[in-house]
């Protein structure tokens, strides 16, 4: 049957043909392309999607950009505190590697002045009591043998002397041996007497004016530099640097220094490089700049440390021997007093070890010790802590001036803190006040800064740096005068002198006992 035959067939199609403008039916299962909603609320939601992704991954790549810094920055800063750790120490064992050559000079030195005195006090020859005693013949020492020998010539000698060893071994009866006795008697007393005149040797004036003479211009050239400091800075301030008659007062203080201190050289990079250019104006301030580092750098080597520790061990008369002097006489006279004791003589083996008592007491005695070394430890210290303080100024001023360029790794931490200054070895007011200054320089960019902007820090420097080297120089005054104080000796003479001929007496005194004994047993 046709679609012309069925009811209301026309009328679907006329329904089909009426809504044509319509989307066809969907039918299940047939495959037909996705359709984007292009609709304005689907475009702004996506448009708002799109925006919030672009946003996080910028806020992520941010985040990855600010880590990777953060880490640069730690990998930057490890290094440079690495880099300065290994500098630091590196100086440091520089410094202890040349405490040590300077220590083995000073020994060096120590020991050649030693051989020399030693050579001059024994005119170049120097005797061996060891060899002298123990080189006898044991038998002559004895007393025996020797005796019985020469006695083999002559009957009335021999004839004694056997018989005397003879009832000596038959009755066990002890006889002294004199030749024994009156050596150790002999070495003990001598030895005394010796070790205790040895003892009482107090330096020389001359070694004592030369060490008081090196330190005192030592102090004066420091003194000098740090006045060249002020005139610097007043002069580069556009202040009138020169006095009333026309002379600057660090030329005069380096030149009296030079005349104290017979150093000549520095005085001429006062009075011929720096001291012309402050005394003229307008001068131009870098070569201002570079006679002044120079002539404070000479200034403080003109006078070296090792120079006044060599004149301070001049002054250290205390030595050793003497006091192995007077025990080699104590174990002397002992033997003596053991000796005496086992030939038989009570009384002179009394007598010998009552010389015990002030030969023990000799050595005893600390008034006869100058004890100058720990003084000496402490000055040297003093004048360490001196010259740390002119140098820290001196390394300060240079980096304010520009003359000296911080390293990468100095620049944030430089000035921070006291520098290379120990806190415990200064003033604790003047190095508050000096460590102030230094660090009131730590938010200033100083490689910006021009001459004229340079002056007022540098100035804050010398002022407080002048105030902290004034008072160490008061510690090291202090310590001159300790070191001084212990060169002269304490010792009480009076009593010395009786104790030291009681010692060497005493064991002379014990031979007559010992003398009378064997006449005894002989006769």
């Amino acid at each position: 049957m046709s679609d012309e035959g069925r009811p209301g067939a026309a009328g679907a199609d006329g329904a089909g043909g009426a809504g044509g403008d319509k989307p066809p039916m969907l039918v299940l299962g047939e495959q037909r392309p996705d359709v984007e909603d292009t609709t304005a609320e689907e475009l702004a939601r996506q448009r708002a999607e799109l925006e919030r992704q672009r946003r996080e991954l910028e806020a992520e790549d941010r985040e990855r950009r600010r880590a990777a810094e953060q880490e640069a920055e730690r990998r930057r800063r490890e290094a440079q505190e690495r880099l300065a750790e290994e500098r630091r120490l590196a100086e440091v064992e520089l410094a202890r590697r040349q405490r040590l050559l300077d220590d083995a000079e000073r020994r060096l030195h120590k020991t050649e002045r030693r051989l020399r005195r030693k050579a001059r006090q024994t005119g170049g020859h120097v005797p061996s009591v060891a060899s002298s005693v123990s080189g006898a013949d044991p038998d002559a020492r004895s007393g025996r043998g020797g005796r019985a020998a020469r006695g083999s010539g002559s009957g009335r000698r021999g004839a004694p002397n056997s018989l005397l060893a003879a009832a000596e071994r038959r009755s066990g009866v002890p006889v002294p041996r004199l030749q024994r006795t009156l050596t150790l008697a002999l070495l003990g007393s001598g030895l005394v007497v010796a070790g205790a005149i040895a003892s009482v040797d107090p330096p020389s004036a001359a070694d004592v004016e030369d060490f008081v003479t090196l330190d005192e211009s030592r102090v004066a050239w420091l003194g000098a530099g740090l006045t060249l400091d002020e005139e610097v800075g007043r002069y580069l301030g556009g202040e009138e640097v020169t006095q009333g008659d026309g002379t600057l007062a660090s030329v005069s203080q380096a030149t009296a220094a030079g005349a104290a201190s017979d150093v000549t050289y520095p005085v001429r990079d006062f009075e011929e490089t720096v001291g012309p250019l402050l005394a003229e104006p307008g001068s131009n301030p870098q070569r201002v700049l570079s006679a002044w580092d120079e002539a404070r750098s000479s200034a403080g080597y003109a006078v070296g440390t090792y120079e006044i520790r060599d004149a301070g061990e001049l002054v250290d008369a205390d030595r050793a021997l003497p006091t192995w002097m007077l025990l080699g006489g104590v174990v002397a006279i002992g033997g003596l007093t053991y000796g005496l004791a086992r030939g038989g003589t009570r009384v002179g083996a009394g007598l010998a070890g009552l010389a015990l008592v002030p030969a023990g007491l000799v050595v005893a005695d600390q008034g006869r010790h100058l004890d100058v070394e720990p003084a000496l430890a402490t000055h040297s210290q003093a004048v360490d802590d001196a010259r740390a303080v002119y140098d820290q100024v001196g390394r300060d001023l240079q980096a304010v001036y520009g003359t000296r360029a911080l390293e990468s790794y100095e620049r944030e931490t430089f000035w921070e803190g006291t520098g290379y200054l120990e806190e415990d070895r200064h003033d604790p007011q003047a190095l508050a006040a000096y460590t102030a200054a230094r660090e009131s320089l730590a938010g200033v960019d100083i490689r910006s800064l021009s001459t004229d902007e340079a002056v007022p820090h540098a100035q804050a420097l010398v002022e407080a740096g002048g105030a902290l080297l004034d008072a160490q120089t008061v510690v090291l005054e202090d310590a001159r005068s300790a070191v001084l104080a212990r060169t002269e000796s304490q010792l009480e003479v009076g009593p010395y002198a009786v104790t030291t001929s009681a010692a060497a007496i005493l064991p002379l005194a014990a031979l007559v006992p010992a003398l009378l004994r064997r006449r005894q047993v002989e006769g």
